[in-house]
């Protein structure tokens, strides 16, 4: 079985719409995504994250309580819409 890629993702405060590697304007902030394929690589990429200045970090709720103990930065949870779930029950369906 696959392992389950995960992002981790921190809010950048530079100014002036200035462009930086390894980040995307979303909206009006400057994100960085950090890949994990495991629970512990997602809380090393919090970790490191937060060491690199993140202002922030969006993660999933099952990540939050954890993440939230080991870095300074607030932590913010990305909860699935409705349609989301139901299309993959849908998909898992299709290949039962």
């Amino acid at each position: 079985m696959p392992a389950t890629h995960i992002d981790l993702s921190l809010l950048c405060g530079f100014s002036g719409g200035e462009a930086r590697s390894g980040y995307r304007k979303l909206a009006k902030y400057w994100v960085r995504g950090y890949s994990a394929d495991s629970l512990e690589e997602c809380i090393i990429a919090a970790a490191r994250a937060d060491k690199e200045g993140a202002l922030g970090i969006i993660c999933a709720p099952i990540l939050a309580p954890i993440v939230e103990r080991i870095v300074d930065c607030p932590v913010a949870i990305i909860k699935p819409h409705q349609q989301t779930i139901i299309e993959a029950v849908e998909t898992v369906a299709k290949r039962i």
